[in-house]
């Protein structure tokens, strides 16, 4: 009998859409494909439930992040988490407001609470299933 695979819903890690396709640095981010999850529909719907929303960043902040952040194009376990070391890295930079800091750390607890969704539902490229053992 031949194997049927479960549909892949497409999770962009950072969203809305409407928001972060406001201006380019954003834009970028959302569109990497590493940051484009391939889930089952159970889980991708649990995490919007569970997070509401990424909040965008300033333009300023978003470059900062756009420059730190280093894709892994063979695991998105590891480029979700290289995502929250560059958010959490500027908003501990100097040169952002009070503000524009805070942004980026709730933004930075609404990618980390994304995590446990994603490796949950994550359908899987063999490379990966050892990132959700650890």
């Amino acid at each position: 009998m031949p194997e049927v695979r479960e549909k892949a819903h497409r999770h962009h890690v950072l969203f809305c859409k409407s928001t972060h396709n406001i201006f380019e640095p954003a834009k970028k981010l959302r569109s990497n494909p590493s940051l484009i999850i391939p889930m089952r529909l159970e889980d991708h719907n649990a995490l919007h439930h569970e997070v509401s929303q990424v909040p965008i960043l300033s333009m300023h902040a978003a470059q900062k992040v756009l420059e730190l952040y280093q894709a892994n194009p063979e695991c998105h376990i590891e480029s979700v988490t290289n995502l929250i070391d560059s958010y959490s890295t500027v908003a501990k930079m100097d040169g952002l407001d009070i503000i524009e800091k805070q942004i980026a750390t709730v933004a930075v607890n609404a990618l980390f609470a994304q995590l446990p969704f994603i490796k949950r539902g994550l359908l899987l490229p063999s490379n990966e299933i050892n990132l959700l053992v650890a």
